[in-house]
């Protein structure tokens, strides 16, 4: 890592505050899932993944944030790439098509080591991302060693034992957890109205590295922000799963806010209903609201930069909110369940998809409907919520 890397250095130094929280708190599949959420983070690099060579068992990803599938079955190769970092024990980075993959091996035991992997589109891997990927597949292997160290040691009678002591229980972990999500949104909010004052050049000029920064920073505090909404919806639901607020507004007045309050930034990549939008309807406005800023923020998520169609209709007194996008398609497991949750409303909430996920709640909750489809490419889906007008005196169904 070069001297002058200031920002290598700053990534490394955030690194290092968590790594040994993780060591402390985490067991080996979450060590692993937050070292790639991170990793993704702090290099704004769109596709890491952690894999693991275990004996009596084929090379796997265990761990991935990000886009793995959409390149061949293979992942672009992460097998093979592997097995030649594993091999030479040395980082491996090659070219495939547009996209720059690599593979930086680690060893936890002698019995298991694996490869930490990313892929980049349209661009190398610069020197001080090498440098630091190093760093993080060391960390990885000296991580793993420590969990499996700590989960082989007698787990009674230790230092910090105390039998006599309840285990927190679910609920309190989940008060404690939704208290700290809430928390979590004021310096969210500040972080992204300071970048809002950089980006607009309101502190003085940016230089173009500076401005490379800028961008970065509202890029992942927009998926941060994205993430901490998800979450306190999910906290809201239990409480108000069956309570609705209906009023008459119109449906492109809410189009019209969706678009300057939430994806003004993305304009381009993004089209919306026009006069075909302009008619009154009476259901709860914030629960379609979430409904189509869910449904937008997937498919950005997704499309890879490609065009999203928004459409809306109304007919025989139900709404039809319908988005379409060119990314690589919905997993047919998830898409089941969705449409079984906003049916039935019986699904627990997933560990991924947790934006779809809402968007299925509030449908059941609004006795509606979702229709899910693929292109036969396996490129592209069209989701349609179909939503029936609620009577404007109606308070509980």
């Amino acid at each position: 890592m070069a001297p002058d890397d200031t920002s290598a250095y700053l990534r490394l130094n955030q690194f290092l505050e968590l790594e040994g929280e993780w060591a402390e708190s985490c067991s080996a599949d979450e060590v692993c899932h937050r070292i790639c959420r991170t990793t993704a983070l702090l290099l704004d690099i769109p596709c890491v993944a952690i894999g693991l060579d275990v004996p009596q068992a084929p090379y796997g990803l265990v761990a991935s944030e990000g886009d793995w599938n959409g390149n061949g079955a293979d992942g672009n190769g992460v097998c093979a790439l592997a097995s030649a970092a594993r091999a030479s024990h040395a980082p491996r980075i090659e070219s495939r098509g547009g996209d720059v993959v690599g593979a930086f091996p680690f060893t936890a035991s002698p019995d298991l080591g694996g490869c930490v992997h990313v892929r980049v589109t349209g661009r190398s891997l610069r020197d001080g991302e090498i440098s630091f990927l190093r760093f993080v597949a060391s960390s990885t292997g000296l991580m793993l060693r420590a969990r499996m160290q700590r989960e082989s040691a007698p787990r009674n009678g230790g230092p910090n034992h105390h039998a006599d002591e309840p285990p927190i229980s679910e609920s309190a972990a989940r008060r404690y957890v939704a208290m700290a999500v809430h928390d979590l949104r004021n310096p969210l909010n500040v972080i992204a109205g300071y970048t809002a004052l950089l980006d607009e050049e309101s502190l003085g000029d940016l230089t173009a590295q500076q401005r490379e920064a800028v961008d970065a920073i509202k890029r992942q505090a927009r998926v941060l922000l994205s993430s901490v909404d998800q979450l306190i919806e999910l906290d809201r639901m239990p409480r108000t799963r069956s309570e609705l607020s209906p009023s008459r507004f119109e449906v492109g007045q809410l189009f019209e806010d969706l678009r300057t309050t939430c994806f003004a930034h993305c304009a381009t990549s993004l089209h919306w209903p026009g006069s075909e939008a302009t008619f009154d309807f009476t259901s709860d406005r914030r629960r379609l609201f979430s409904i189509a800023q869910n449904l937008i923020d997937n498919a950005l998520k997704h499309a890879h930069g490609g065009d999203i169609v928004i459409g809306c209709t109304r007919r025989n007194g139900h709404l039809t909110l319908r988005v379409c996008d060119q990314g690589p398609g919905l997993d047919p497991e998830l898409r089941a369940k969705l449409i079984n949750h906003a049916a039935h409303g019986t699904e627990s909430a997933p560990r991924s998809g947790l934006g779809l996920y809402t968007v299925a709640s509030h449908v059941h909750a609004l006795r509606g409907a979702i229709a899910i489809d693929v292109a036969e490419s396996g490129r592209g889906t069209d989701i349609r919520v179909s939503i029936p007008a609620v009577e404007a005196d109606s308070t509980d169904l």
